[in-house]
């Protein structure tokens, strides 16, 4: 069996295995502890593991607020070396997938105070709320 130090997924994200991951907080999810842990025989071959679940970091009350009649313009840049995705949330808290930004991409445009944003990587990870 061989020691797993990371696990890179087919967006370009990854998390880390072991006791160094938490200095960073880039630690692999507890789904997919077998996979790091070469005692409980995870790790050691190239199965096919099952996708990640929606974060559940997500922050539960984001959601749109009524908003002000003034836009603003709002830039985003991808600095990531992953796509990421953009969801608009509406009053509900319910996502609304907007766009995605390939790594180094950046895009600019109108949004309004009340306006609520989630950005994930394709694999459920939150990266941005705002």
């Amino acid at each position: 069996r061989r020691k797993v130090a990371a696990l890179h997924f087919s967006d370009g994200s990854s998390c880390a295995c072991g006791m160094g991951c938490a200095l960073d907080g880039s630690c692999c999810p507890p789904q997919l502890s077998a996979a790091c842990d070469h005692r409980a025989g995870g790790g050691g071959g190239d199965a096919e593991l099952p996708a990640l679940p929606r974060c559940q970091n997500a922050s539960v009350g984001l959601r749109a607020r009524p908003a002000d009649a003034r836009a603003r313009e709002l830039t985003l840049h991808n600095e990531a070396h992953f796509p990421a995705v953009l969801y608009l949330v509406d009053e509900a808290g319910a996502e609304l997938e907007y766009l995605t930004l390939a790594p180094s991409q950046a895009v600019t445009f109108d949004c309004a105070a009340g306006d609520a944003l989630r950005a994930r990587a394709l694999s459920g990870w939150v990266l941005l709320e705002i």
